[in-house]
């Protein structure tokens, strides 16, 4: 990885988390410490961060809202699902990306894929993500803009997203329920997943093994209407004979 190209997805994390770590950023961009205290002390030469013992800090710390807390929350096992989904995307086709942290972690996989797609999602900060570099086509939904979620809501986004046929929907999920499937903890969530059932061709939930056997307060997507449920590991019983059972395949690392 270029310099530039790794000194810009630092300032992201920052960005995301408030603080940023040498030795977990050295893992996670596969290069040695010393090559990231250099990329710290351009950053910090430039105003961007303020270097600390063992990383650096955000110049004015961010008053995050909670779903960009969360983006730091489990990263490597989110890190390990977003992988996966690069190969699920068709090449020209027009995806669906939902709003979230584990969202977010699969739009920075996304934006490298070689050949041109169409995104569209609720999330502002996957719409820019996406669109880093210009090779990609990103639409950006419209409407009330929800401070604590970062997504776009009501009447208007819904409009938007019904005026589309998507040959994929991506989404994660706050929780799957052997039950009810897919969950998510508001009205607005519902409306959303009812308008993405009807215009998706195929849907794939993204979530790492974290979110199994947890419930929530909306059923939005049971087993039968998901193609693909891509996770980190394997989750516990009797979660893979429910996908098995209702012919979603089971994304796993090692067996994509």
């Amino acid at each position: 990885m270029f310099d530039g190209r790794r000194r810009q997805r630092i300032l992201e994390r920052l960005a995301a988390a408030g603080e940023v770590e040498v030795s977990s950023l050295a893992a996670e961009f596969g290069c040695s410490a010393k090559t990231i205290r250099r990329d710290l002390a351009a950053l910090a030469r430039a105003g961007h961060l303020q270097r600390q013992h063992g990383g650096a800090i955000a110049t004015t710390p961010p008053d995050l809202p909670p779903v960009l807390r969360r983006a730091d929350r489990d990263r490597q096992a989110k890190d390990r699902a977003a992988a996966l989904v690069p190969g699920l995307v068709p090449p020209g086709g027009l995806v669906f990306l939902g709003g979230g942290s584990t969202m977010l972690a699969v739009a920075a996989r996304l934006r490298e894929l070689p050949a041109s797609v169409g995104f569209v999602t609720t999330m502002p900060d996957i719409a820019q993500l996406l669109a880093t570099g210009d090779r990609h086509e990103v639409h950006l939904a419209g409407g009330r803009l929800d401070p604590a979620t970062r997504t776009v809501e009501g009447p208007e986004a819904l409009r938007f997203l019904e005026a589309r046929r998507f040959d994929l929907a991506l989404i994660g999920a706050s929780a799957i329920d052997a039950e009810d499937g897919v969950m998510g903890p508001s009205a607005g969530h519902l409306d959303l997943a009812e308008v993405v059932r009807r215009r998706a061709r195929r849907l794939a939930v993204v979530a790492d093994a974290s979110k199994f056997g947890r419930g929530d307060r909306y059923a939005l997507y049971g087993f039968d209407r998901i193609a693909a449920i891509v996770t980190d590991r394997l989750p516990p019983d009797p979660f893979p004979e429910c996908a098995r059972a209702a012919g979603a395949a089971l994304i796993l690392p090692g067996l994509c």
